[in-house]
């Protein structure tokens, strides 16, 4: 009889053993996915140039920005047209890298159709780019708009909850075939804008960033919320 109870006794503590055991190694599991699916803004090392501009424009392969930017902070199937302020249905995916943050569109997970470039430096400098002052370069949040706004470019302000920034857009033809959007402050404010409805209340704006996309209607932006 104290032979069985002692066999007893050791077959349970055993499995208490074991289960103990399974738990704490599940837990290790689940953490370490977790901390996998876990983006620091802080933590990337790439820096991009303005040849992300090129390397990952409308038309380029979809694959291309996950082997250069690395996995995606966020992934989202909807996101709000700038000129429309309509949130449809599209693949959207934000990346975080040391000097920017990047938000690129495809509507069939296969080709980008936009790319949303905001710099968190000065260090992002644009050369021979069409921009709305038509100058040879432009570091973004150092360069300012000034009275030399071309005409043809469109204008709007985008204002959200956390987020005010004018919006200037044009088409380009031969041989590039890109709408070029430009966004940034707005020292008079989008109140003044929608008064006076023209860009008046942009000059000595700090342009803040870009976006190249296949047509006005592919046009995104970048909003604070989506970086919390």
């Amino acid at each position: 009889m104290t032979v069985t109870i002692t066999i007893l006794c050791s077959i349970i503590s055993g499995l208490v053993v074991w289960i103990c055991q399974q738990f704490y190694s599940n837990n290790k599991d689940r953490r370490t996915k977790n901390n996998l699916n876990v983006v620091n803004l802080s933590s990337s090392k790439k820096i991009v140039t303005s040849s992300i501009l090129i390397d990952l424009k409308p038309g380029r392969n979809l694959e291309l920005a996950f082997e250069m930017l690395g996995k995606p902070l966020k992934i989202n199937t909807k996101d709000s047209q700038v000129f429309t302020n309509k949130e449809i249905l599209i693949n959207s995916y934000l990346f975080a890298v040391k000097n920017a943050r990047i938000k690129i569109t495809s509507k069939d997970k296969t080709v980008i159709n936009s790319i949303t470039i905001f710099p968190t430096d000065s260090s992002f400098r644009l050369e021979a780019h069409p921009n709305p002052m038509n100058n040879e370069t432009i570091t973004f949040n150092q360069s300012k708009l000034d009275r030399q706004i071309d005409k043809e470019w469109q204008h709007t302000v985008l204002v959200a909850r956390h987020d005010e920034s004018f919006v200037l857009t044009k088409y380009i033809g031969n041989s590039l075939y890109t709408t070029y959007t430009y966004f940034g402050d707005i020292p008079l404010g989008w109140r003044n804008y929608k008064k006076i409805h023209n860009t008046n209340g942009f000059i000595n704006g700090f342009i803040k960033g870009i976006c190249l996309s296949d047509t006005k209607e592919d046009i995104y932006y970048i909003y604070a919320y989506e970086l919390r």
